[in-house]
């Protein structure tokens, strides 16, 4: 499995993930995913002001 991630200020870099690691590489980003939906549903909540 081939990634790309974004160093700041740099160019993209390609990540090489071996087969073993690809499901913990998987799961992590199912992880990620649900904590950024957590985010954003509290940022959307409308503010009482």
């Amino acid at each position: 499995m081939s990634m790309k991630r974004k160093k700041l200020g740099e160019d993209w870099d390609d990540i090489d993930i071996d087969e073993e690691d690809e499901g913990q590489v998987e799961e992590h980003l199912v992880e990620e995913r649900s904590r950024l939906k957590l985010v954003l549903k509290e940022l959307m909540k409308p503010c009482d002001v």
